[in-house]
C-alpha cells in the first residue's frame, strides 16, 4: 500500500540512491540545545540559513503542538494539515531514508524511536521527504529574532515553525485568521466610496450641462422682463383719469365744450 505521505511529494523520485550524503555530522547535546559540529557538516549550506530578522511571512500565529517529546513531528503534521500519527510519519521518513543512506543507521535509529527531539538532519530529511520548505522562526523571549530555512530549492509549498529553546519546544505557525465580516464591511465601505465619488463625478457633469442649458433661457426671459416693464413704464393710464384733470371737459354726451 502506498503511503499517505508520499502522495505530498509534487515531483522528483524518492528514491534517491544516486545522491552521496556529504560527511556524517554528529549531533551535539548542549544544555538541551542541538549543534551540528561545524567541522564535519551533513547539511550542505546550501540547505541550512540563518536569517537576522522577521521572517517575510510575519502573519502568523503559534498554534501550539502537542507536548511530547515528538513535538517537531507533530509540529510538521501540523502544518501540513495532515491526518495521520506521528509514528506512522516517523515510519515513512525512516524507510524513506533507509534507501537514500542504507549507512547511516544512526539517523534512521532516530527517527524511529519514539518520543525522541529532533534535529536539523532530520528537518532536512523531511524537507527532501516530502518536497517542501521548512521555515524555522527561531523565538527569543517571546520575539522573533530570525529564522532557519531548511530548503532543497522546492518552490511549491513551505511550512512554518517556531523553535524556542527555553522551554525547549516547537510549534507550527498557522496563517492568522481573517474576519470575514470585517472584509465584506469593508468591502462594502469602499463600494459606497466609489459609488459616492462617481456620483459627485456625475452631479458634477450635470450641474454645468444645466448650466449651459440653462443661460440662454435665462437670458431670454430677462429680456422679456425687460421689456414688459418698459412697455408699462411708456403706455399711459387712463382709467384713472377724470373731467377736472382735462382741460377739454366732456359732457354728458361726449362732446367735447
Amino acid at each position: 500500500m502506498e503511503s499517505s505521505l508520499l502522495k505530498l511529494s509534487s515531483s522528483g523520485s524518492l528514491d534517491d540512491e544516486d545522491r552521496s550524503k556529504e560527511g556524517e555530522g554528529n549531533v551535539v547535546e548542549d544544555n538541551g540545545t542541538n549543534e551540528i559540529e561545524q567541522a564535519d557538516m551533513s547539511i550542505p549550506e546550501k540547505f541550512l540559513s540563518f536569517q537576522i530578522g522577521e521572517c517575510e511571512h510575519s502573519k502568523y500565529k503559534i498554534k501550539n503542538a502537542k507536548p511530547d517529546g515528538n513535538f517537531m513531528y507533530h509540529s510538521v503534521i501540523g502544518a501540513l494539515g495532515l491526518d495521520i500519527q506521528v509514528l506512522a510519519f516517523k515510519a515513512d521518513l525512516a524507510n524513506f531514508c533507509t534507501k537514500k543512506y542504507p549507512d547511516n543507521l544512526e539517523l534512521i535509529s532516530k527517527i524511529r524511536t519514539d518520543k525522541i527531539y529532533g534535529d536539523d538532519e532530520a528537518l532536512l530529511e523531511i524537507s527532501d521527504f516530502l518536497k517542501i520548505n521548512i521555515c524555522i522562526h527561531y523565538l527569543e523571549k517571546g520575539g522573533r529574532v530570525g529564522y532557519f530555512l531548511y530548503t532543497q530549492a522546492y518552490a511549491s509549498k513551505t511550512i512554518h515553525l517556531t523553535y524556542s529553546i527555553n522551554p525547549l519546544h516547537y510549534n507550527c505557525l498557522e496563517l492568522e485568521s481573517i474576519d470575514i465580516e470585517e472584509i465584506e464591511e469593508a468591502a462594502e465601505v469602499e463600494k459606497l466610496r466609489k459609488e459616492n465619488v462617481s456620483l459627485q463625478q456625475q452631479l458634477k457633469h450635470q450641474s454645468q450641462d444645466t448650466l449651459i442649458t440653462l443661460n440662454p433661457i435665462i437670458e431670454i426671459i430677462s429680456k422679456t422682463m425687460r421689456d414688459e416693464q418698459l412697455q408699462i413704464r411708456t403706455t399711459p393710464d387712463t382709467s384713472s383719469s377724470t373731467s377736472k384733470d382735462s382741460d377739454f371737459p366732456i359732457d354728458h354726451e361726449g362732446k367735447v365744450r
